[in-house]
């Protein structure tokens, strides 16, 4: 008796590559029929999304590189989600579904999953998804991101893998459902309908690929893809020394009674094998910091890609040799109904930041130091007196200014650049002044002596922000109160800060960092300021020149904070006094002993084991 087999296409080089950048020009274009019809700021300016193209197992082939890369692990698992929920054999071309549940691969309530089956002859080979940030999902505060929220019911409404289009058809009772939940349902339609758009275009590109080469060589392709990410990652993952690192940084807040969250990270490494362990990490806590677990193995995937080569191909098989454990019931693997709303945007920073210090010891060259450690999301909404259409109407604004990124092995920190969990951009004055009643007022670099080191940290900015209307601000970021960390003798950055000048009133008082539906009157200025990057190396190491350069650029106020943060000794010209400088570091130098990171938190340090020795280092 004798069984027909069917022999794996054997795929050139050449043809390998053209595969793969053809699944990337999938997500690129999908992308960009999202941002050409989308109704919301936040993504057609803000750039808050992302697409994905998966195989029949839901497995992650390629991912839109300028997408949001917190979703390449959450995306996959929405999509396998919807695949446990109906089965592939429930599933008919035509069909659209539509997930934003934190504990089914969601991040936050506020990030939607779009994502269809593709078809090719009566058979289902893949999906196409894309993920964006909504402007309102509903919930106890306009934008959906309250920071004081203490269950997931408060965020917004919970949407399991759904239905929303079957064999073509649209369900009209689910997205009725959607509609009345929401604040703002004509730009929840019309986003809706900018992904599914973009659905539909990427659907036709996979079959243009699959009329191009056939479906045993593209299937034959996807797992080369995978295979080939695999082998990237594990021979970047052995270049790292063998051993255990740990680390452990902090929230500011539980969200509710002001107590700080500890989380605890340890890092074993052995060959081409790593794992990242969060085990010690604080219990769940009532207050929106908890991160769901598929947002806990994102983070951890995108500091891989950043320590190691961020130009591996972003397919699952790029970490099938990253491995992430998280005792179920703590703040970085919760049970639900915990409120998840910040961990996306707050307690995934602090996971990336953590990633990557815990490896300083064993790659320094590799790292760099915190960055501003926070989505600083801030929502603006109310009802305006006369909206476009000629009658009162609600509005929703979403305010995620960017900030500064730690100093680096061989470079200062970038400025005013978004946290690394996204691409997303700073939206232009103009486009908020035009879609809602705001007035700009300030635009401007948040600078400073904090973040000192031999690279500083990047600055932030300054934004203040009149409303014209009457309305309610909610807030929901972190880093204001534990700054951005410096690295390896680097000085702590700057925290994030919020205040408001109330109208007819000359002084700014402060906002607090997680509270929502405060209000505002019109003619009140919101100001705010964002964290300033960690530095990176001792500053007494600073090129003296760069120093002098700071000064005279405005980065740094006088030539008194040169001598007092970095040892450098300015002429009356500005310039650099040599000998002074060289006898001021010296004598500096022999008063502290030994190169410390001036820091209220000594404890943020990393620690190594290395595998073959008993030693520790710090």
């Amino acid at each position: 008796m004798t069984t027909d087999t069917v022999a794996t296409p054997k795929l050139d080089v050449v043809t390998l590559e053209v595969l793969r950048n053809g699944f990337i020009q999938i997500c690129e274009e999908v992308t960009i029929t999202m941002l050409k019809t989308a109704h919301s700021v936040i993504f057609n300016e803000g750039k808050d999304l992302s697409t994905g193209v998966f195989d029949r197992d839901g497995r992650l082939i390629a991912q839109d590189m300028q997408g949001c890369p917190i979703h390449i692990a959450a995306m996959p698992q929405a999509v396998k989600a919807g695949i446990e929920r109906y089965g592939v054999d429930a599933m008919y071309p035509g069909d659209v579904f539509l997930v934003n549940d934190s504990y089914a691969g969601g991040t936050h309530l506020p990030d939607v999953t779009v994502f269809a089956p593709v078809f090719w002859e009566g058979e289902l080979v893949g999906f196409i998804g894309n993920r964006g940030h909504h402007t309102d999902v509903g919930g106890m505060a306009p934008g959906s991101m309250p920071g004081d929220a203490t269950e997931m019911y408060q965020e917004g409404l919970i949407v399991p893998p759904v239905k929303i289009y079957e064999r073509g058809r649209p369900c009209r009772d689910t997205l009725s459902i959607i509609y009345a939940n929401v604040r703002l349902p004509r730009n929840t339609e019309g986003d809706i309908a900018a992904q599914r758009a973009g659905v539909q275009t990427g659907m036709r590109r996979f079959h243009s690929l699959l009329e191009r080469y056939g479906l045993d060589v593209v299937r034959a392709g996807i797992d080369e893809i995978i295979g080939y990410s695999d082998r990237q990652m594990r021979s970047e993952v052995a270049r790292i020394p063998d051993g255990t690192y740990t680390f452990v940084d902090y929230m500011d807040t539980d969200g509710l009674t002001g107590r700080r969250v500890t989380i605890a990270l340890t890092v074993r490494k052995q060959g081409s094998e790593i794992t990242f362990d969060f085990a010690g990490s604080d219990p769940q806590v009532q207050g929106a910091v908890n991160c769901p677990f598929s947002v806990t193995v994102a983070s951890v995937w995108i500091a891989m890609l950043m320590v190691t080569n961020p130009d591996i191909h972003p397919s699952e098989g790029a970490f099938t040799s990253v491995h992430v454990t998280a005792p179920p019931g703590t703040v970085v693997n919760p049970r639900p109904p915990a409120s998840t709303v910040s961990g996306l945007t707050e307690t995934c920073n602090r996971l990336i930041d953590m990633c990557i210090a815990a490896l300083a010891p064993g790659c320094p060259d590799r790292v760099v130091a915190g960055e501003l450690g926070t989505c600083n999301v801030h929502t603006l909404g109310g009802v305006r007196s006369a909206g476009p259409a000629g009658s009162p109407e609600p509005w929703v604004a979403i305010l995620n200014p960017k900030g500064g990124w730690g100093g680096m092995a061989d470079r200062d920190g970038w400025t005013c650049i978004q946290d690394p969990l996204s691409n997303c951009r700073n939206q232009p004055c103009e486009a908020l002044e035009h879609s809602f009643p705001l007035r700009v007022r300030r635009f401007s670099l948040r600078t400073g002596v904090e973040g000192a080191g031999r690279h500083r940290g990047g600055f932030g900015l300054v934004r203040d922000i009149e409303v014209t209307s009457d309305c309610v601000i909610s807030t929901c970021l972190d880093r204001a109160r534990i700054p951005p960390f410096g690295l390896l003798g680097g000085d702590d950055g700057a925290v994030n800060a919020m205040h408001v000048k109330r109208a007819g009133s000359d002084a700014f008082e402060p906002l607090p960092p997680r509270e929502s539906n405060m209000a505002l009157r019109a003619g009140d200025v919101v100001r705010i300021e964002t964290a300033i990057g960690g530095g990176f190396g001792d500053p007494l190491e600073r090129d003296p020149r760069l120093v002098a350069e700071d000064v005279r650029e405005g980065y740094l106020p006088d030539a008194a904070a040169a001598r007092e943060v970095y040892g450098v000794v300015l002429d009356d010209a500005g310039e650099v006094d040599e000998a002074a400088t060289d006898a001021l570091r010296a004598q500096l130098c022999s008063a502290r002993g030994e190169v410390r990171p001036r820091t209220d938190f000594p404890e943020r340090a990393p620690v190594f084991v290395p595998a073959t020795g008993t030693g520790a280092t710090r």
